[in-house]
């Protein structure tokens, strides 16, 4: 297991086509944090970064990546030869998703803090009184990534399941669209509360809601069923799947 992480983090390390979508969020939060601030948007630099966590494109960002790092392992023959040396796909999977989830906490993390950092710039961050602002700052940077990883467990699963880069990224990308359209069209108000289950829609209670049970438990305890759910289906799939 651990020379497989380490086999994959190098990929990481040494992937140009991570290095461009780094580039790619760079550039987008530039130009978010310049126009929040220009037309007054946000009031604060911690404003624009906590508000930040809760941006879609985030999302997509991940799923262009999940989708690409599992899919191209499967083209190049990567994961057919690693499963011939005799190495059990359990290890595969579970090797892969701890590298996707190391890079989508530096996209996610690195969006905020540029917004914030633009914010500052031009209102200052806020003036940190007590214990309480640091520990709601840390709430959501903490939780909002437990909804990111399981939200990446999930485009993990779509790139086992297909094999494929192209289908991963086009139902990954889909996914967020359909639920946030389902949300405001479905008029039965139970399909309306279990899609509020799917993390990207937990991101938005960690930002909105302070009291403990709808704005930390709730999402945590979403977060981390999802995310081992989704662990135990994509190690059921592919170890019955057939691979090209």
């Amino acid at each position: 297991m651990k020379n497989l992480i380490k086999f994959n983090a190098e990929r990481l390390k040494k992937d140009k086509f991570f290095y461009v979508l780094i580039l790619s969020v760079t550039l987008l939060s530039i130009l978010s944090g310049f126009q929040d601030t220009v037309q007054g948007n946000i009031s604060s630099g911690y404003e624009g970064f906590i508000k930040s966590y809760s941006d879609i494109f985030m999302s997509f960002f991940i799923a262009v990546y999940c989708g690409y790092f599992i899919g191209s392992d499967f083209s190049s023959k990567i994961i057919q030869r690693q499963i011939s040396s005799g190495i059990s796909r359990k290890d595969i999977v579970i090797s892969k998703l701890i590298v996707l989830m190391i890079a989508s906490f530096i996209i996610v993390n690195l969006y905020p803090i540029i917004v914030g950092i633009m914010g500052s710039l031009k209102y200052g961050f806020l003036p940190i009184k007590d214990y309480n602002n640091i520990l709601e700052i840390v709430r959501i940077i903490i939780i909002s990534n437990l909804c990111f990883m399981s939200l990446t467990s999930i485009y993990s699963l779509l790139g086992f399941a297909t094999q494929s880069i192209g289908e991963t990224i086009g139902i990954s990308l889909a996914i967020p669209v359909v639920i946030s359209m389902l949300q405001g069209i479905i008029p039965i108000e139970f399909i309306k509360k279990s899609i509020t289950f799917f993390p990207l829609s937990q991101i938005k209670n960690v930002i909105i809601n302070k009291n403990f049970i709808d704005g930390t438990l709730r999402p945590t305890t979403i977060s981390l069923i999802v995310f081992f759910i989704m662990i135990t289906i994509t190690i059921l799939i592919f170890r019955k799947s057939d691979i090209n």
